[in-house]
């Protein structure tokens, strides 16, 4: 895909760039993501996100050793996992408000009250957008505090009456208006040692539970209760061009690589 936010002839500089060295050795510059994420937790606001990180998820991609990654945009974006089914729920980059549907009661049956999307249990998960995400690349910090504000996607309307905050399935969900296409050449080499870090206000009793998808039979507070089934995640996404076995010796030290500097 190429960024909407982006001219393609900013795409196309950095793949030939890319090209014109890599494709005679018989290695032709890939569209691909690095995808990592951590479970959110309450309280805390910190978290560091290890691009060669082992154990990965279904929806996870890594930095492998061997590998080149060329940046053309970032996100910071957030997900509810379903334990059960993982890397079946999409990733959502801006929490919004559930719908919360009523059955009413009967004769022989109570109200039941269920909330029809995922999301999160508090909107307390919006100081996220008020965090800086820091970069830093070999020694050289790329971004210091990037504010993660950039990264915040307004819901095209929002749904029901409650007070809690979901992602609404039926209105879909457009990734790429989410990735903030990078100026900066940022390279991410698999033989290097790369430092992400988030952080965003946070107090004692945050809370950043994934919300309940089931129903109760007794009030509607019974729909905030978090389901334990369902992991609440943030998840840093790099868009851009991967280079397979781009960092081997012969290209870290021959001096016509462009990016023999970053290997």
């Amino acid at each position: 895909m190429a960024l909407k936010v982006a001219n393609i002839e900013f795409d196309r500089r950095r793949f030939e760039k890319a090209l014109a060295y890599y494709g005679s050795k018989g290695i032709a510059p890939q569209p691909s993501q690095l995808r990592i994420e951590e479970n959110l937790v309450d309280g805390q606001g910190v978290y560091t996100f290890n691009l060669r990180k082992e154990n990965l998820s279904p929806c996870e991609q890594n930095l492998r050793r061997n590998d080149l990654f060329l940046t053309l945009g970032l996100s910071i974006m957030l997900r509810v996992e379903d334990a059960d089914k993982p890397g079946v729920l999409p990733l959502l980059s801006y929490a919004k408000k559930g719908r919360e549907t009523v059955t009413p009661a009967t004769a022989n049956d109570p109200a039941v009250y269920t909330v029809d999307d995922f999301g999160f249990e508090t909107g307390d998960i919006e100081a996220l957008y008020n965090g800086k995400l820091n970069i830093t690349t070999q020694t050289t910090v790329n971004f210091e505090s990037m504010p993660t504000s950039l990264f915040k996607k307004e819901s095209a309307g929002i749904v029901g009456t409650n007070a809690n905050y979901v992602h609404d399935v039926n209105n879909g969900f457009d990734i790429e208006s989410s990735i903030k296409a990078m100026a900066e050449e940022l390279i991410f080499a698999g033989t290097q040692d790369h430092k992400i870090t988030l952080s965003f206000p946070t107090f004692a009793g945050s809370k950043y539970n994934a919300l309940q998808g089931g129903n109760g039979t007794s009030t509607a507070d019974d729909t905030k209760i978090p389901n334990t089934n369902y992991v609440s995640k943030v998840v840093f996404f790099a868009f851009g061009y991967l280079i397979p076995g781009g960092t081997s010796d012969q290209y870290k030290n021959d001096p016509a690589n462009p990016y023999a500097a970053a290997i």
